[in-house]
């Protein structure tokens, strides 16, 4: 009867350690990343980012157009609120650039019609702005606003209404 050890050759064999028989390192051992599988990583790595900059690059153009329209739009409602209270003659221009700070990027155009009632004008007023990459920023808006020749103004029925009798009885 023969009775093994633990540092027998056969149990060493079972471990992964050299097999006893033939000397050769037992086949089983782990294997590793090869080198193929760190190349494919790393090309889907650098697609993937070169993808994801290219959607930031377009996410930040689309980000820019917008703030760019928002501007626009909000010049033109205040040009057609300076023209409907008078602030500004009611006549039809050409492009012409914002005087204020920061908007003199900014152009805008003055159409005047006239409309089919009589002392109505049909106004419309159109932002531009040229952005680097060549490409217009438009934004236009009408409305219809009492020709001021027609309109008048709320002081001229106070004076004419002072200009009577006060209300107060005479001795």
């Amino acid at each position: 009867m023969m009775i093994r050890s633990q540092s027998s050759p056969a149990r060493s064999a079972s471990k992964g350690g050299p097999c006893w028989r033939c000397g050769l390192v037992n086949q089983r051992r782990r294997r590793g990343i090869t080198l193929m599988e760190v190349l494919v990583a790393l090309v889907i790595l650098l697609f993937s980012s070169i993808a994801i900059y290219q959607l930031v690059s377009i996410g930040t153009d689309r980000a820019m157009d917008v703030k760019y329209h928002a501007r626009a739009s909000m010049l033109c409602q205040s040009k057609l609120e300076e023209l409907k209270f008078g602030g500004e003659p009611l006549n039809g221009g050409g492009p012409t650039a914002f005087k204020e700070e920061g908007d003199s990027d900014y152009q805008y155009e003055i159409t005047v019609a006239d409309a089919d009632v009589t002392g109505i004008k049909k106004v419309q007023v159109t932002v531009r702005r040229e952005k680097a990459d060549g490409r217009t920023v438009e934004v236009s808006l009408g409305r219809f606003i009492l020709d001021p020749t027609v309109r008048g103004s709320s002081f001229d029925k106070l004076n004419s209404s002072s200009s009577g009798t006060t209300g107060g009885t005479t001795p």
